[in-house]
This record gives structure tokens, C-alpha cells and sequence, in this order.
């Protein structure tokens, strides 16, 4: 979706991957030629597996389940599981009653230890003791080899089996090009109807920026965003739903929402307390 913003100094291009798409069976990553895609269907036994990991060799152990989690840094969603403190802290209550191993791998070539400091770093949040902590530690496993290097070419095939879409954000400004990763709203408050993939699909649409920001309700005399969608600065003043209440009421097509800082991790963009409830909700698709 390419847009100008209202100066005319940016173009943009909304990249939406549409959910038929498979990521992983499209293209190879990093110039790899990819075997042909074998198919594990349910209760196929495994081959034969032995993986590095920050800890020395895994190998699963026969008749226990092992749960794999395949990183992608290019994937808004997949990296906002490591930035959020409630999703880290979701897998450690549920790894407690969990009798499985969860084996954590990289498509990017990327330091693994850094995700276990994590874990262990919001261990130490929830007040876990050292024995606990080296109990739960145990069941998890981060691969030191990125999927493209593993020698068990299984384990990839069984990824590509089981592909995904990745939505992004293409901007292309004074000749140069960029992709940064796109993560869409819950779509608790919007509702699935909302999705910007479903919505807009390959659709060219333009971008408008307000010098108002997102947070100030409609001005007398503001021209409509119709056909366009908002583009606003991520700020503490006001709400997602705040955000999303002002690109409704200007009759925008969508609302992208950009990270303050470079560095600042994506969220999911959610309602908060009684605006969950709202018998009006804004009925425009949001993204982060």
C-alpha cells in the first residue's frame, strides 16, 4: 500500500503478506538452496536428533515431548514474545507443570545466550529460588547454529512444513529502501475483521500524517483521511484506543502507530480497562 504523507516528503509502502502465503517455502534465506519439502504428518516417528545447544549436545529423550520455537527477528510478533515482559512470564508459570523440553532456535545467525538471560533474568523478577530457577532452566534448550547451519535437515523441513506469513512496513524515502517489521493490534477490541492483511491485501493506499499528533481529538475544520491511512508517533498521552478513536473519527482507513525510538520493541496495541467494553468500538484496522 504506497502513500505519500501530507508534505509530500515520504513515501511508503505498507507490505501486507496475505495468510495463503507461506513465508518459508517462497524464497530461501541467506542465498540457501532448500531440500524439497518433506511432510510430517502426526505420530510420524522421529529421525534421529542431536543439536548444539548453549549447554552442550541435546538429544531428545525417547517417549518425551519436545516443543520447538523457531525465533524470526524479521517477524514483528515473533520478536515481541522476547520483549514482553507477560509473554516471558506466561511460558515460566506454564513450563512448571509442562513434561516436555522446548528446544529454542534462530533463522538469523544471532547470539542464543541473550534469550536465556532473559528467562532467567524474569525468573529472578517473579522471586524464583536458585533451585527452582536450575529446575525449569533444565527443560529449555537454545540452539548455538542458526536453522539454515543444522546438520538435522529434518528439523528445518519440519518448519518449512508448517509455514507462516510475515507482515512488514517497506519505506522508501530519497532513493533507499527499507523493511521493518510490522505487528498488527489484538484483535480483541478490533475483531478479526480488522486484520490490515484481510482489509487491504496488495490495495495501493496513501498515507497521511497529522502535525497534531494521534492524540488530539478532530480539529474544526480537518480535512477527512478518507481512502487514506493515519500515520502517528507512539505516545504516552493517550491510548491505542484513543489513537484509533481519532483515525475513526477523521474517517481514515487505518492507523499505523511507529515505535518512538529505533531501539523501542513493538507491542501489540491493545484496549485498556472499560474501553474494552465499549459498545462503539473503532472499526479500522491498527498496526504497530
Amino acid at each position: 500500500r504506497q502513500g505519500h504523507n501530507i508534505m509530500g516528503m515520504v513515501v511508503l509502502l505498507l507490505v501486507c503478506a496475505t495468510a495463503v502465503v507461506p513465508r518459508r517455502m517462497t524464497a530461501p534465506r541467506h542465498g540457501v538452496s532448500w531440500p524439497t519439502v518433506t511432510v510430517y504428518p502426526p505420530n510420524t516417528p522421529a529421525p534421529p536428533l542431536s543439536l548444539p545447544t548453549v549447554r552442550g549436545s541435546f538429544s531428545p529423550t525417547p517417549g518425551r515431548p519436545v516443543i520447538f520455537n523457531a525465533l524470526d527477528r524479521a517477524s514483528g510478533f515473533s520478536m515481541s514474545l522476547w520483549s514482553a515482559a507477560e509473554s516471558i512470564d506466561s511460558m515460566i508459570t506454564k513450563l512448571q507443570s509442562l513434561e516436555a523440553d522446548m528446544v529454542f532456535l534462530q533463522w538469523e545467525r544471532a547470539e542464543p545466550s541473550l534469550l536465556l538471560d532473559t528467562v532467567e533474568h524474569r525468573m529472578l523478577s517473579l522471586g524464583y529460588s536458585p533451585e527452582r530457577r536450575a529446575e525449569l532452566v533444565r527443560k529449555l534448550h537454545f540452539v548455538t547454529s542458526a536453522i539454515e547451519d543444522l546438520a538435522a535437515g529434518w528439523v528445518v523441513q519440519l518448519l518449512r512444513s508448517w509455514s507462516t506469513s510475515c507482515d512488514r512496513i517497506a519505506v522508501h524515502a530519497n532513493g533507499t529502501s527499507v523493511l521493518i517489521p510490522r505487528l498488527d493490534a489484538w484483535y480483541d477490541w478490533l475483531g478479526w475483521s480488522f486484520d490490515p492483511s484481510g482489509v487491504f491485501g496488495n490495495q495501493t493506499v496513501e498515507v497521511a500524517h497529522r502535525a497534531v499528533g494521534g492524540c488530539v481529538p478532530k480539529q474544526p475544520g480537518e480535512q477527512s483521511l478518507t481512502g487514506r491511512i493515519l500515520l502517528v508517533r507512539d505516545s504516552e498521552l493517550c491510548t491505542a484506543f484513543a489513537k484509533a478513536e481519532v483515525a475513526a473519527s477523521l474517517n481514515a482507513s487505518g492507523l499505523v502507530v511507529m515505535a518512538s525510538y529505533a531501539s523501542s520493541p513493538l507491542e501489540a496495541l491493545n484496549c485498556v480497562k472499560n474501553e474494552c467494553t465499549r459498545s462503539a468500538q473503532p472499526a479500522i484496522p491498527v498496526s504497530m
